[in-house]
């Protein structure tokens, strides 16, 4: 299309070009079949390729006029076809461009005429769709001939009228809009001929026939009432349709246009916006806002919905304009959120919020505007009053009134939080886009300006500014407009408690000022950590919040008390006649008893954001003086009913729901208060729980809270120093512990093990050497004694769901805490011992009841007795994992005495150390804790066939298995651990718990298990690895230790192996991925007794890649072979490693950049010792050299190397799924870093083979596999590619040990659909 073409009679640019190679020029006819098929043809073929062929059709030269043709006379097009044609001239526009020659094949170049064209095209064009639209609403559907067009066609249209006006060169921008208003401004009979003949045609005319359009046309060209009130209410919402969108469409990032000619634009229409756009929507509002009796047609509903939509527009882009506020846009607006509901349409509802929030958010910190805005604010919280019985529910008609009131409201009260507006000129921004693109923005090649946002990118993320220097972080809330944030605060909580409005809604500008505290703090913490200055610490203490801020939080809290409502089964008891089929409250299959969970969490959450927005240690105060007058209150209620001789129920019952709303209020915000809270305040907090607790009748819900708060303010309690404050604490504890309520005593459990976790320095301190009362000591025994009771009472454990544990767990973390922290060793490891003996009896209660429930269900099967051996089996899951806690407590006592006793502290107590056992912890292990799970171990075996027969394990959705219920295999993963954590005590006191004494029978058992059954007992196979990954470097030196680990190492394999063969073991993915991981523990443990499977090792490694699995299979499988790949260099570097590979230049896989996956994450911590696998042996120890020196043979003499290499190109190459190509490229990448260039470029070169091996496609040449050899490795960064592997599909290529890189490479080698290749 040349820049010479002139406009073509219907308005559309004319062309000379020719079409050579596509398809033949559209017609009408081909078109509306193309679109009827995209959007209504059921066959999916058909809607492709009219999709293709409508592609082309936008970017051909056809789609200009065609489209325009099609609008023009629009009255036998559908809605789909008007709809189509409209959005492609919005889109052909925002493309086209003003030059001398076309530049993109996608653009299309418009000469001065063109434009003009288009404009005298467009602008009636617009006005006939929205007078057919406005007689269709005035008469009805059907009164006029064919389909009545959308109002989204009308849309389109005025989109593609902004797009030209930002685009049209020869259009003044500072007459835009004055053009716009006064084209559509004119009155019915100065209307352009198209729009009044139209409207003649549809019987608008004097005296013409609504029915008869044929007569109507001849001659008739007087517009009746109807026809003229119909044009000028069609060119009202042409104007404010246009009006709508034009300030979005001068910022769209989509639109093509010169940052010069959009910044000229923008000024343009802000010069506009007070001299021309608000007066003529306050004409406008003014006339669409009359009486419906005045105007001819009624309301113009569509007119005030568009009117509010542009208010909303031009205050959003030019908030600083005048005009807005007063006006009668907004009074409108406000006069419609304050009609009754139902009084309006739904959608001018909508309309009036967002015109309302736009105009009040930017009336905000505006001096001028005050009046006004003061008195808007002041009509609508009226309106959300109560006008009523307080709270009724939100679907109420009032209430959903006062909801979308309470938007703005929320909304004003956001912006009057933040800072003024800046409404100075902006500089310009070198490297803006779009919108922010600056007016003489310079060309700057690609490459630059990439690099230059990463490095503002960088800088911003460290708080720096251009400049080099730390940006300063403006404190929230300093220059808040106070006044208006209070008002709409306090208005906010009124509706919240009229109803209607739920707690988010009118909590809202909390969570925005909560986050705007949290974004100070850690752009805070940023500066301290840049400032060298020793007074940079200053920047993050928090100045005090305004007092009147402060006073509406304690109305919020004071609100959110008032408003809270409890579930109707909150006063509920656990009696004894239905303790069997009790559940708890808060439990999954409850929801449905707790309609108000949902309002609370919300509140809950608001409540926090309230106090973060003050500060936690400010609103503490406020809570607990709102629950102590509560409190007050209710026993002076009682008092007078009391002497009243029960008169006045009324009134206690009111206060009981006071103390109830504190009380959560003080449990919501409690958790925020950390150790630098203000101790008066939490001692306060503590003596008003234990109160409350212990003195006031309430709910049992409330006790719970109350036992909850206690628990939240452990992080406070630990910097306490009163005596009684600790006291209190755990008194309200103990009496939690007592209650026969499950929930309260569950909430007593874990703000007892908070409490003991948080204070256990203290309270391990002997009565007479502690500063605080021997009731804390007290209490601390009490929690002990009901622990060794068996915990308070609690439903079965099979009603816990999944993540949840038993009461008694609870309380043996918090005892456990405690006892490891007293002092001497000896008196710790007696405290643990004490401890230890209620689990482990749980534990052998539990194996006994398994026995018996499953020997019941052999001998009688039922789904009941089965129901009842899974029980039994959940119940041993959770006492194995109670076992744990305990386990470590002893591990830890144990440790502690040794040090002490290595350190030659005298021991006061020489006979308690029995037999050989240098501990009594040590022999708790040995003759108490290990036997309990050897009977474990014994129960599960014997259950095993019983549930096998069932199908437990076995049948998916197995009737008897839910998520309470599980099957057996989680609680011999429980004693697993058990066993586990015992060996792996080594790593905690070597040279105590680390004896073939504790460690030799944890093995025993785990081995003998195992060897049983080496598919269900997989999970044992943990404790060999754990007992491989203790044995530090130094016991590595020890022949006899690592002998005997080798030795069951390999008696563990050998049963895997013999397993494995049989075909069990081959099919089940958990039970391989055990094997494995013993298999590459043993091999980084430098097991000499593995020197003769070196070759078995690699080639189980080998078909574990070839099979082509995937998931955590697939992982597994990746990180076992990329372990035979390393093992001879990783054992004996000095003889395998060349000197170039990574490990030994300090690279390997401890460099990763993250998000490299999973997979390249764990080998990365294990290569820092941090994962679950063992370190690499060193080098010095003999049982290392000789395996190292077994697996090179194996891999470079005997092909195996080059068989695994091959097998992970071919996993990369599709023999996984592609997803796991990170994961191949770091398990490649971890080989690599161990054996160096040489040998990896060795293997490669074999498993690539030459021209004729057909890896990775028949097409691959052997000079395209020495090149991909190059790059992979970086032998020569600068080699050429070929086909697809060149600098254009690699990129840079890097460093030589990046990961990204190396991934790159692979994946553009192996990647892609491979011709010839099958796949």
């Amino acid at each position: 299309m040349a820049s010479s073409s002139m406009a073509g009679e219907d308005g559309s640019p004319s062309s000379s070009s020719t079409m050579t190679s596509e398809p033949p020029p559209p017609d009408r006819g081909t078109l509306r079949e193309a679109v009827a098929a995209l959007y209504t043809s059921p066959d999916q073929n058909q809607r492709a390729a009219a999709d293709q062929w409508l592609q082309w059709f936008l970017r051909s030269d056809h789609a200009w006029p065609l489209s325009i043709g099609m609008l023009r006379d629009a009255t036998d097009l559908t809605s789909l076809e008007a709809l189509f044609c409209a959005r492609a001239l919005h889109v052909l526009l925002r493309r086209c461009v003003s030059k001398a020659e076309k530049t993109q094949k996608s653009h299309a170049v418009l000469g001065e005429g063109d434009w003009i064209g288009m404009r005298d095209c467009l602008l009636p064009m617009a006005w006939n769709f929205a007078v057919k639209t406005v007689l269709h609403d005035v008469r009805g559907a059907g009164s006029i001939p064919g389909e009545a067009p959308p109002r989204t066609v009308l849309t389109q249209v005025s989109l593609a009228i902004a797009a030209l006006a930002c685009k049209m060169p020869n259009w003044d921008e500072r007459a835009v809009v004055r053009d716009l208003a006064g084209y559509f401004g004119v009155d019915a009979e100065a209307a352009p001929d198209a729009v009044v003949n139209t409207v003649v045609a549809l019987g608008g005319g004097a005296g013409s026939n609504p029915g008869n359009a044929a007569n109507n046309a001849e001659g008739h060209n007087k517009l009746s009432p109807e026809g003229a009130a119909a044009v000028t209410r069609a060119g009202a919402g042409c104007l404010l349709q246009i009006l709508a969108v034009l300030p979005d469409e001068v910022t769209a990032r989509e639109i093509s246009i010169h940052p010069g000619r959009r910044a000229a634009v923008a000024d343009g229409l802000r010069a506009a916006a007070a001299e021309v756009v608000h007066p003529a929507l306050d004409a406008l509002a003014r006339r669409l806002w009359a009486s419906g009796d005045d105007v001819p047609g009624g309301d113009d509903v569509n007119g005030r919905i568009l009117l509010q939509e542009a208010a909303a527009a031009w205050c959003g882009f030019h908030p600083e304009a005048h005009g807005s506020c007063p006006g009668s846009c907004l009074e409108a607006a406000v006069r419609c959120l304050c009609a009754p509901h139902g009084s309006h349409h739904p959608k001018l509802v909508d309309a009036s919020v967002t015109g309302a929030t736009a105009v009040l958010v930017a009336a905000v910190h505006r001096p001028e505007r005050r009046e006004a805005l003061g008195a808007c604010l002041g009509a609508l919280r009226a309106a959300a009053r109560a006008n009523g019985p307080i709270r009724d529910e939100y679907e109420t008609a009032a209430g959903q009134s006062r909801a979308r009131i309470a938007e703005v409201l929320a909304s004003v009260a956001t912006r009057a939080s933040e800072p003024p507006p800046d409404d100075g000129p902006r500089a310009p921004d070198p490297l803006g886009t779009g919108a922010d693109a600056a007016a003489d923005r310079k060309y700057i090649p690609y490459r630059d300006f990439r690099k230059a946002r990463k490095e503002r990118k960088r800088a911003d993320a460290r708080g720096i500014d251009e400049h080099g220097n730390l940006r300063e972080v403006e404190v929230p809330l300093t220059r808040a407009d106070v006044e208006v944030l209070c008002f709409c605060l306090d208005a906010l909580l009124e509706a919240m408690e009229a109803g209607g409005v739920s707690p988010a809604a009118a909590l809202e500008p909390w969570s925005a000022m909560a986050d705007a505290w949290e974004t100070w703090k850690n752009a805070s913490a940023k500066n301290v950590l840049s400032n060298a200055n020793a007074g940079a610490s200053a920047l993050l203490r928090r100045p005090a919040a305004d007092p009147a801020i402060v006073r509406c939080a304690a109305a919020a809290a004071a609100a959110g008390a008032r408003c809270v409502r409890m579930p109707a089964s909150a006063g509920a008891t656990a009696t004894d006649d239905r303790r069997d089929d009790y559940e708890y409250p808060n439990s999954d299959d409850d929801e449905e008893g707790d309609e108000y969970r949902e309002e609370r969490d919300e509140l809950g959450e608001g409540l926090r954001d309230a106090a973060c927005a003050v500060d936690p240690n400010a609103f503490l105060p406020v809570a607990v003086a709102g629950l102590t007058a509560s409190i007050d209150a209710h026993a002076g209620a009682v008092t007078a009913v009391t002497a009243a001789d029960g008169g006045g129920r009324s009134a206690v019952d009111a206060s009981v729901k006071s103390v109830e709303g504190w009380t959560f209020v003080l449990f919501a915000t409690a958790r925020l208060v950390g150790k630098d809270g203000p101790r008066a305040a939490v001692g306060d907090a503590i003596f008003t729980v234990e109160r409350l607790v212990t003195r006031v009748p309430v709910s049992n819900r409330t006790t719970e809270l109350a036992v909850w708060t206690i628990g939240g303010l452990c992080k406070a309690l630990s910097a306490v120093t009163e005596a009684e404050v600790l006291r209190a604490a755990l008194g309200a504890v103990v009496t939690g512990l007592n209650s026969d309520d499950p929930s309260v005593s569950r909430g007593a459990c874990v703000a007892a093990m908070r409490t003991c976790e948080s204070c256990a320095r203290i309270l391990a301190l002997p009565a007479d050497q502690s500063t605080h009362s021997q009731n804390a000591n007290d209490a601390v025994g009490a929690i002990a004694r009901c622990y060794a009771n068996g915990g308070p009472w609690a439903p079965p454990l099979a009603t816990l769901r999944r993540g949840q544990e038993p009461m008694t767990t609870i309380l043996c973390r918090g005892l456990a805490r405690v006892a490891v922290a007293k002092s001497p060793g000896s008196a710790s490891e007696a405290a643990c011992v004490e401890l230890a003996g209620p689990a482990i009896n749980a534990l052998r209660n539990a194996a006994a009841t398994l026995a018996a429930a499953s020997g019941e269900c052999a001998a009688h099967p039922s789904h009941d007795a089965l129901v009842r051996a899974l029980q039994a089996a959940n119940a041993l899951s959770r006492m194995a994992a109670e076992c744990r806690v305990v386990a470590g407590a002893l591990a830890e006592a144990s440790a502690k005495s040794a040090a002490e006793k290595k350190s030659a502290i005298p021991d006061p107590h020489p006979d308690q150390h029995p037999g050989s056992f240098p501990s009594v912890a040590a022999a708790a292990i040995a003759d108490a804790l290990l036997p309990a799970a050897d009977e474990a171990l014994a129960a599960l075996a014997a259950a095993a066939p019983v549930f096998s027969a069932a199908g437990v394990g076995v049948v998916a959705n197995h009737p008897a298995v839910d998520r309470r219920i599980h099957d057996a295999s989680e609680a011999l993963e429980a004693v697993g651990g058990l066993l586990a954590d015992v060996v792996a005590a080594g790593r905690v006191a070597p040279d105590r718990l680390a004896t073939s004494q504790c460690t030799g029978i944890a093995l025993r058992l785990a081995l003998n298990a195992y060897a049983s059954d080496p598919v269900r007992c997989h999970p044992l196979l943990d404790v060999v690895v754990a007992a491989l990954a203790s044995v530090g470097p130094g016991a590595r030196s020890n022949p006899k230790l690592s002998s005997e680990l080798g030795a069951v190492a390999r008696a563990a394999l050998d049963a895997a192996l013999d397993a494995y063969d049989r075909a069990g073991l081959r099919h089940d993915d958990a039970a391989r991925a055990s094997m494995f991981k013993l298999t590459q523990a043993s091999v980084r443990a430098g097991c000499a007794s593995l020197t003769d499977l070196a070759e078995r090792v690699a080639s189980l490694a080998h078909e574990s890649l070839v099979t082509g699995s995937s998931g955590e299979s697939a992982l597994s499988s990746l990180t076992f072979a990329a372990d035979v790949l390393s093992a001879a260099a990783m054992l004996n570097p000095s003889r395998h490693a060349p000197g170039d590979a990574g490990v030994r230049g300090g690279v390997g896989m401890g460099k990763v950049d993250p998000g490299m996956g999973r997979l390249a994450s764990n080998l990365a911590r294990a290569a820092g010792g941090r994962g679950d696998l063992p370190g690499w042996a060193s080098d010095a120890h003999e049982d290392a050299i000789r395996l190292a020196d077994a697996f090179h043979v194996v891999l470079c003499e005997r092909g195996a190397g080059v068989a695994l290499v091959r097998a992970m190109l071919e996993c990369a190459n599709g023999l996984m799924p592609p997803g796991l190509v990170t994961d191949v490229a770091a398990a490649l990448y971890a080989a690599w870093m161990a054996v160096g260039d040489g040998r990896m470029a060795e293997w490669l070169h074999g498993a690539l083979g030459g021209d004729r091996d057909g890896f990775p496609r028949d097409s691959t040449t052997k000079e395209q596999k020495e090149d991909f050899i190059g790059l992979l490795l970086f032998l020569h960064a600068d080699a050429s590619g070929h086909g697809d592997l060149g600098p254009s599909r690699l990129g840079k290529t890097g460093e030589k040990h990046d990961l990204r890189r190396f991934k790159r490479c692979l994946k553009a080698f192996c990647g892609g659909k491979k011709s010839g290749s099958g796949q």
